[in-house]
This record gives structure tokens, sequence and C-alpha cells, in this order.
């Protein structure tokens, strides 16, 4: 659309939100009063003595047959694949970590298509929510998605104030420094990453590696034509290698799901 900016929509779109914005940042400011520590992983190194760190992934595909019985009980027990996943995941760092807390970052597809013109718009419009994981193995899986669940709504509703602002009010008041969300959990489950359109024009994926300094290990999952696709891309010189076998678990499981 002429005269749109990627810039403007972000003015616009902030000067409407100020007051949800600052709602949000005093509802965060309580949620994160106590906070003591992030995601406490078994490092190789420690982060400052890698100069170039590396990721190998790890890809699981479940079949369209075992997608849809997944996708059949995750809705007998009023839950969704994404939520289902992401228990899973934090039971998985659990196991090989020790520790039954995490923070975890999860990207938010966001853009407001009630702002004119971003419709049209190729732009980045993710935005990142902080999650604080408890895993308790005394649950049920239903019982544990659906506590995670109810978690996740309840920080979404408040995500005017996002996880990047978050980690910087955290930085700010000095509790920062013990504090880290060096796992993500990204899921566009139901949305295939590359259409038919776009396979027809271009080709299917042969080979993808998401490398993010920050992160330690990134759990994706998408969907490629009626499959489901689980990828696992741990830092090879951070991640201790009980982490990296993980990955090994984490498939594993979602066998016996």
């Amino acid at each position: 659309q002429e005269g749109w900016s990627f810039s403007g929509y972000l003015a616009e779109k902030k000067k409407r939100d100020a007051d949800k914005y600052e709602a949000d940042k005093a509802y965060w400011k309580a949620v994160t009063a106590d906070w003591k520590t992030g995601s406490e992983l078994p490092l190789a190194a420690r982060p400052e003595s890698i100069s170039n760190a590396e990721y190998h992934r790890q890809q699981m595909v479940i079949s369209a047959a075992d997608y849809q019985s997944l996708k059949e009980d995750a809705a007998k027990n009023h839950t969704t694949i994404a939520m289902l996943l992401l228990t899973l995941y934090a039971n998985v760092l659990s196991r090989w970590s020790g520790s039954n807390d995490f923070l975890m970052n999860i990207p938010l597809f966001n853009r407001d298509l009630s702002l004119r013109g971003s419709e049209y718009a190729v732009a980045d419009f993710t935005e990142l929510l902080l999650l604080d994981l408890h895993t308790d193995t005394s649950l049920s899986l239903a019982d544990a998605a659906d506590a995670i669940r109810q978690n996740f709504y309840a920080r979404y509703d408040h995500s005017a104030f996002g996880g990047m602002a978050v980690q910087k009010m955290l930085t700010a008041s000095g509790k920062g420094a013990g504090i880290s969300a060096p796992v993500v959990f990204s899921c566009t489950e139901g949305i295939e990453l590359i259409s038919g359109k776009c396979a027809e024009l271009f080709g299917r994926t042969g080979f993808m590696l998401t490398q993010t300094p920050q992160v330690y290990i990134d759990f994706q999952t998408f969907q490629s034509g009626d499959d489901l696709i689980c990828i696992w891309d741990p830092s090879s010189e951070r991640a201790a290698t009980n982490l990296r076998k993980a990955g090994q678990s984490m498939r594993r499981l979602m066998g016996r799901s």
C-alpha cells in the first residue's frame, strides 16, 4: 500500500496500545518478583568462552496417520498439539538437566490486521513471549499439558509488554544476570512452512538450520504436506552431551504419545 511503512505501523500500534503496555508492564513486574533463576541447563563450556557456536540438527517426521492420532488425543484431553509438544519439551529438558523450572522463549506471529496496510506487508511481525514453566512428574501428561496451557494463556493475555521488554526490565532491576532463557519453542502446527504453490515454484525444503547465538536449544515444529516435522537444534559447544541426547528422548516420547 502506497505510503505504508513498517516503522509507521509500529509507531501507530505503540500509540494505540500505550495503556495496555503500561498495565502489562505492571503485571510482569509483579510476576517476575519471585523469579530467581532461568533455565539452568548443564553446559559443555562457558558461553563467553565460545567464539564460533555450531549447531547440529536432529529431525523427526511424524507421519500423517500418527499426526492425526496426536491431534485426536489432544482434542480428547481439551488441549492442542502445541501445548502437548511444549509439555513434552519441558519434561525432556527437566529430565536431562535436573531442573524443574524453565524460562521458555516462544515466538508469536503478531501481525495486527486492524491496522490498515499490514496485510500486504512483508516484514518481521514476530514478538516473543517469555513463559515460565514448572514440570511436575506426579501429573499425567494430559494434566501437565493443561497446567501449561492455562499458564500460557495467562501470560499471553499480557503480551503487549513482550518477552524482550521483560528481559530488559529484569536487567535494569539487577536480576537479569541470574535469569536467562536460552531455550526456544516455535510451533506453526497447522500451517505449511512451504505451501503447495511455493513448492511448485521453488521446490521442497532440502536443508535448513537455525543458528541464533544466544540460544542453546531451539525446538521447532511445522507442517509439511500432511506430516508434522519436529526439529531439535542444539548448540554443540554449549549444550552438554546429555542435552544433545535429549533430542533422542524427545523422539522416543513422541513415538509413544
